[in-house]
């Protein structure tokens, strides 16, 4: 009996580690994110450290989710900082990430 209580929690856990749990703000879909050596010319309005869970329990999620969401968080922290662009400034690592925020659109 313990069995069937497991496995639908397994399955569910399995499946929730691929989801996307960040909602991007209003005009955080037209912030761009590109390499560093593409905003020489942007004015770099300051840094941002993002996280998000990497664990649904013992559970890791998805790479690609969580990517996801750390980039779209980032997107979400330059519209609130009046930036357009955002750069990777260091690798995922346990679901944290830092990154860069400029303006390159007048």
């Amino acid at each position: 009996m313990k069995v069937r209580v497991f496995v639908p929690a397994g399955v569910l856990a399995v499946m929730l580690s691929g989801c996307s749990w960040v909602q991007l703000e209003d005009g955080a879909d037209r912030v761009n994110l590109v390499s560093e050596a593409q905003v020489a010319e942007c004015q770099q309005l300051g840094r941002t450290r993002v996280q998000v869970a990497h664990r649904v329990g013992f559970i890791p999620r998805n790479d690609e989710a969580i990517q996801e969401n750390l980039d779209d968080m980032a997107r979400n922290q330059a519209v609130e900082m009046g930036g357009d662009t955002i750069v990777a400034m260091s690798e995922a690592e346990e679901g944290r990430q830092q990154y860069g925020i400029y303006r390159c659109r007048d």
